[in-house]
This record gives C-alpha cells, sequence and structure tokens, in this order.
C-alpha cells in the first residue's frame, strides 16, 4: 500500500520524516529535499538567464525561458524557477560567484523563499500587537445609508454602539469604520460630510472598546481627523494614491491597509481586465510598498489587501483567492474582504441577504490559503447555524495554521 502526501513547509515535512523513525541528522538533511516550490524571476538579462538555466540544470532543478530567449531574439526573459529548498540552497552560493545581476539575485531568491515559508513581523495597532501566531478578525461598521451589502448604520450613534459591542463580544480583533460607500458606481462623499459621519463613531469607539478602531478612507482630512480622534489604523482603498495620504502616515507612524482596486468605485466594474491578474496585482503591490517606505511609512506597518471585487470580475475573484499565498512572497501580511461580496451571489445566485454560508465559505478558503487579517460585515451568526462555526474550526482541526480570532465565533 502506498498514497501521496502532501508537505507545505519543511517543518512538516520534518514531522513526516520523524513519524517514520528517520533519525535527526537525517531528519536534517532530507527535509528541504521535501519541499519544492516554483518561482517566476521578471526580465532578467538573456545572459543571466542562460546562466541560471545552466547551474539550476546542474543541481538538477529546472529552470523555463522564453524561447526568444534561446535564439536571442530578445534581451530580457522572465524565469520559472522549479526546485527544492536544498536545490535553490546550493544554487544561491553558485550565484554568488557569476556576473550579469545574479550575484544580487541570489540575495533576493533567497529572501523571497523566507518570506513566502514565515509569518510577517508582528504589527502595533494602537495598544494591540498582532504577533500572527493566529488569524485576526475585523469586523466592519459602515456608517452609510447605501451599503452595498445593506448593512448601513447611517449615522445612529447608539445602534452602532450596540453593533460595535456585539462584534467584540463575538470575538472581533479590530473594528473598522467607513464613512462612504465604495460599492460599483457609488459617488464621492464631500469630506465635511464624511468626517461627520466618521469622527464622532471613532471617538466613542475608541473610548468605549479595548479594540483598536481603524478607519476606512481615502482621503487625508477624514484620516487625519479619524486618527485624532482616536483610529490606530487607516485602510485605504486607494493604495496610498491620494496625495498627501502616504506623508501623514509616515508622520503618524500608523499602519496603512494598502489595496488593489482597478479605476475607483464609479467605473470600477464597467470592464476590468488583466492579463494575469495576480501577477498585476502583485506588481501594484510591489510598487506601492517601495512607494510607502520611500515616503518614510516602516515596511512593518503595511498590510496588504487584494480588493476582492475591486475592479474585478468573477473569475478574477476566483484567481486572486486560489493564488492567495503567492503574495506571502512579499512577507507582510493579508487582509482579505470576501464578506457577502457580489462575487458570492454570482457564484451562488443569491441576493446579498441571504450569502452568509457562502461568506462563511469564502472566508475559510482565505484561511486556508494564507490570509492573516479576515474582513467580515457579520460577526457572529446564530448558534444554530453550524456553517458559522467553520472559519475557527479549520484552526482547531489542524487545517489551518494558526487560529482565527480571540475567541471562537458563533
Amino acid at each position: 500500500m502506498m498514497h501521496v502526501k502532501e508537505l507545505n513547509d519543511v517543518e512538516d515535512a520534518r514531522r513526516k520524516l520523524r513519524e517514520i523513525g528517520a533519525g535527526e541528522k537525517g531528519v536534517d538533511i532530507m527535509a528541504p529535499k521535501a519541499i519544492h516550490r516554483v518561482v517566476k524571476v521578471y526580465s532578467l538579462d538573456v545572459r543571466a538567464a542562460s546562466i541560471l538555466k545552466q547551474e539550476m540544470l546542474s543541481l538538477g532543478g529546472e529552470a523555463a525561458v522564453s524561447w526568444g530567449s534561446l535564439e536571442r531574439s530578445c534581451g530580457e526573459t522572465d524565469v520559472l524557477l522549479m526546485a527544492t529548498l536544498k536545490q535553490y540552497g546550493l544554487l544561491k552560493k553558485k550565484l554568488l560567484e557569476q556576473p550579469f545581476g545574479l550575484r544580487e539575485m541570489a540575495g533576493e531568491l533567497d529572501q523571497v523563499l523566507s518570506r513566502y515559508s514565515s509569518n510577517p513581523a508582528p504589527l502595533t495597532v494602537g495598544d494591540e500587537v498582532f504577533d500572527w501566531s493566529r488569524t485576526y478578525v475585523m469586523g466592519v461598521l459602515n456608517i452609510t445609508p447605501d451599503s452595498f451589502s445593506g448593512d448601513g448604520l447611517s449615522g445612529d450613534l447608539d445602534t452602532v454602539l450596540e453593533r460595535a459591542a456585539r462584534m467584540v463580544d463575538s470575538g472581533v480583533d479590530l473594528l473598522d469604520v467607513g464613512g462612504e460607500s465604495t460599492k460599483p458606481g457609488s459617488r464621492p462623499v464631500p469630506v465635511g460630510e464624511e468626517m461627520e459621519r466618521v469622527v464622532p463613531v471613532v471617538a466613542e469607539l475608541s473610548k468605549k472598546f479595548d479594540v483598536p478602531v481603524s478607519v476606512d478612507t481615502y482621503k487625508v482630512g477624514v484620516a487625519e481627523a479619524a486618527l485624532e480622534a482616536g483610529a490606530s489604523l487607516v485602510n485605504d482603498i486607494y493604495g496610498l494614491r491620494t496625495e498627501g495620504m502616504a506623508g501623514l502616515l509616515a508622520d503618524r507612524k500608523v499602519p496603512v491597509v494598502l489595496m488593489h482596486m482597478q479605476g475607483n468605485p464609479q467605473d470600477m466594474q464597467s470592464n476590468p481586465s488583466y492579463d494575469s491578474v495576480v501577477e498585476e496585482v502583485y506588481r501594484f503591490f510591489s510598487k506601492q510598498i517601495d512607494f510607502a517606505i520611500d515616503s518614510g511609512i516602516k515596511r512593518e506597518n503595511i498590510v496588504l489587501d487584494p480588493g476582492i471585487g475591486f475592479g474585478k470580475r468573477l473569475e478574477h475573484n476566483l484567481s486572486l483567492l486560489r493564488h492567495l499565498r503567492e503574495f506571502k512572497s512579499l512577507g507582510l501580511p493579508l487582509l482579505v474582504g470576501v464578506s457577502r461580496k457580489s462575487f458570492i451571489g454570482e457564484l451562488l445566485d443569491l441576493p446579498v441577504e441571504e450569502r452568509l454560508e457562502g461568506s462563511l465559505a469564502a472566508a475559510s478558503v482565505s484561511v486556508l490559503k494564507g490570509a492573516d487579517i479576515v474582513r467580515v460585515q457579520q460577526a457572529s451568526a446564530s448558534g444554530s447555524n453550524p456553517g458559522a462555526r467553520i472559519p475557527p474550526k479549520l484552526s482547531q482541526s489542524g487545517l489551518s495554521p494558526r487560529p482565527l480570532g480571540r475567541h471562537p465565533l458563533n
């Protein structure tokens, strides 16, 4: 009898080797050989690509290059590397002696592989430290009359506080306050009006609850007022593309969520198009991370959100969820918001008010694929609904690498 084993990382490999009784020295030698990684290198000089391919082949790995690079009809090529961690370690040593930028590439390759398999650096949000030993939950409070999910609170402070209390009791780690709807086709709210909606709520939440408060805005004035009122994080759907936002956050030394969105809420779903949605979002993140750091924002203060439903078709959203773990190569926490999104309705042919089970399933997939924070509209559900207990139970069963939330949600 035999069967194929699924090994996700070196520690997983170590456990399986010990299960069969392998000696510790053998475990150390063999574990890196058990984990295979595919790494894409972008726009490499064809001379460097030729050397890289030869060196990888000599180690028993593989390196795919474009046909044009083989016949020297182009100056650059992408390269797809396929090897075990053991082979990558040996490759690094070889590349350190090579020209055409390969010495520098060796360091980047080592960094990407390490980031992919490691938790991000801890993130301090207000008085709380998110150490990524578990998945965290962000509860959404929409202070709008036209929320896409139908849960807009329209500035009724008592109702907002009641919902926030239920969320905190259910185990959310962070309350996210938004004063402008960003559903497809929505129009911008004037800065003054958004501030009137958001600031009093942020101030009350900050006083009444122990969990940190974030503000969902791309407007510098709103962000600054909310930070003054007690917010500890800015959730920016424009990903620092608004002039002055990066400077404000650098000065205030607060974390930021960089979200990807193609276009803006008014036109983002008109005709979203990508050659490769995962790679285009990855490139956007890389560019905006560099911009943030150059602006004075510390790398450890950055969280990434692929923007499910923001300028994406159904197939784009599903591709991002399927390949979510690829973004771990950037070494930063991943926030994913799938709650009640239209792609769930499209898949299941359900209106927004009937998407709870679909939202839970999508959140569960996100956790399994490496999400560090899940953003939810509804933090608890009826105890009679077993589906509502799926995401937290993933960690308890060992299916998820980390527990979810401060304690199991209903």
